[in-house]
C-alpha cells in the first residue's frame, strides 16, 4: 500500500504484509538497539542506533495496536531510560517516541498515571 503521497511507508508495509511473528521480531530488534552503546574513533556511534530505534518504536506504536501489556511496558521502560541520556538528540527522540507510545498504552495498568504525569 502507499501513503497519500504515493510513497510506500515502512510502517504500512510492515503492518500489511508481515505476520505478527515477524513484527514481534522487528520490535525485539528495536528494543535491543535501545541499549547500543558502541563507540569507535568517531565517538558514540551507538547513539545513532538508539535514536533510530526510538523513532522506529514510536512509529510502530502509532500503527500497531497489537503490543501486549508486557511488551508495551518493556518499550516504555526502554524509552524512559533513554530520557536520562547525556546526549540531547537521544533524549528528544526518546521523548517523542514515548509520547506516541503512551497514547497507545491503554492496556497497561498504570496508563492513567503515565498520561496524567505528561
Amino acid at each position: 500500500m502507499s501513503s497519500k503521497s504515493g510513497v510506500n511507508t515502512p510502517d504500512r508495509f510492515l503492518i500489511l504484509y508481515y505476520t505478527a511473528e515477524y513484527r514481534s521480531s522487528v520490535v525485539h530488534a528495536l528494543l535491543l538497539g535501545l541499549g547500543d552503546y558502541t563507540t569507535d574513533q568517531r565517538g558514540d556511534v551507538g547513539s545513532w542506533i538508539r535514536v533510530s530505534c526510538s523513532t522506529g518504536l514510536g512509529q510502530l506504536a502509532e500503527h500497531i495496536a497489537a503490543f501486549d501489556s508486557q511488551r508495551m511496558q518493556v518499550v516504555i521502560n526502554g524509552l524512559v531510560k533513554l530520557l536520562m541520556e547525556k546526549l540531547e538528540v537521544v533524549r528528544v527522540a526518546a521523548g517523542a517516541a514515548l509520547e506516541k507510545t503512551s497514547l497507545r498504552a491503554a492496556n497497561i495498568p498504570w496508563h492513567k498515571n503515565l498520561i496524567d504525569s505528561m
